[in-house]
């Protein structure tokens, strides 16, 4: 019996359907496996598609343990790796240790490497890196062969970590809390105060230490110049470490006083006398208007005219004349005539 299909009438209406299309993202067979296989010995091209521990894609092409690992077939885990010598193990600080790959006893395990172990303050080293403090954020420095503290740093006592110095100037109770921050210069505490060593001043506002140098010596700052063996003071002058102005060196290397009509190389060494004194053919001399003092020798008396003040007769430039209650006046039998003394006659 046949099926009658009614026919569609003129007025008889089809609803439409609504078709919504979404885009559709095709995966190439590599993705795919990728995707799929993460396994060991599976198919790879990064580390991040073998997702199991201590396993990464070796030669982007096959997921693989990382040296010195194994996979475990029983417990399908990538474990240490059985060994007969240390050469069975590959990379640096890996030896073979009870028939295990193992790191070395300077070394620790970290992140599948042997990482070698830093040493700390006073131990012998290689370089900075070989150093290192446990719970210090202080770093350290391979010096002379040593882990040492950084320059302006010291050790503690129990040397566990390191502590700024001492600067110049500053309370200590022993020498080894003194120190520099921008010099290797050592430092000695002496009645509590941080100071040069002997032999060394400081300079620059006690940031530095430098070597004193004695008399005839070169030099650039004062304060590298030392005291003389009696205690003498001394200064740079003109590149040379020399005496205070006023004093010229002895063969002994002291500073001794200059007098006038003493010996001298230049003015300086003349300068006991302020404003006075001045060296003319080597040989310290009172300047123009000016006279040497005859109960001192280091001191020059300025000329005065008559009827001046004056200390001493010297000083009166007329001649036959004399300080007289500290007045320049004629000598007994002369008198004033003009600016000069003149014999007296009796007559005007």
């Amino acid at each position: 019996m046949g099926t009658v299909v009614a026919p569609l009438s003129s007025c008889s209406f089809v609803r439409s359907s609504l078709l919504v299309v979404l885009p559709v993202v095709l995966l190439s067979p590599s993705h795919i496996a990728e995707a799929q296989s993460r396994a060991y010995g599976s198919w790879c091209r990064l580390d991040s598609g073998c997702s199991f521990e201590h396993g990464f894609c070796r030669d982007r092409k096959k997921c693989d343990c990382v040296d010195n690992y194994t996979y475990n077939k029983t417990s399908r885990a990538c474990v240490i790796a059985s060994c007969n010598a240390d050469t069975d193990c590959k990379g640096v600080g890996w030896v073979c240790k009870n028939y295990k790959c193992d790191c070395d006893d300077a070394y620790y395990l970290e992140d599948e490497q042997c990482t070698k172990k830093k040493v700390g303050l006073d131990h012998a080293c290689a370089v900075a890196s070989d150093c290192g403090l446990v719970n210090s954020i202080r770093s350290l420095q391979c010096l002379n062969a040593r882990c040492s503290c950084e320059l302006g740093f010291r050790p503690t006592a129990n040397k566990t970590d390191c502590v700024p110095l001492v600067g110049l100037g500053g309370n200590c109770s022993v020498s080894a809390e003194c120190g520099l921050f921008n010099s290797s210069r050592r430092l000695q505490c002496l009645h509590g105060r941080c100071i040069c060593e002997h032999g060394f001043r400081e300079i620059f506002n006690n940031t530095d230490c430098v070597p004193m140098v004695g008399l005839g010596k070169s030099c650039s700052l004062n304060e590298e110049c030392k005291p003389t063996l009696s205690a003498k003071p001394t200064e740079c002058w003109k590149g040379v470490c020399s005496c205070k102005p006023g004093l010229r060196a002895t063969p002994s290397l002291d500073c001794g006083p200059s007098v006038i009509g003493g010996a001298c190389s230049d003015d300086r060494e003349c300068q006991f006398a302020p404003n006075s004194t001045i060296c003319v053919n080597n040989t310290c001399a009172c300047k123009t208007f000016f006279v040497p003092s005859k109960k001192r020798n280091d001191t020059c008396l300025q000329s005065a005219a008559m009827g001046v003040f004056c200390e001493e007769s010297q000083q009166c430039d007329s001649s036959n004349s004399m300080c007289e209650k500290n007045i320049c006046v004629c000598k007994k039998g002369y008198r004033l005539k003009k600016t000069e003394c003149v014999k007296d006659t009796g007559q005007f």
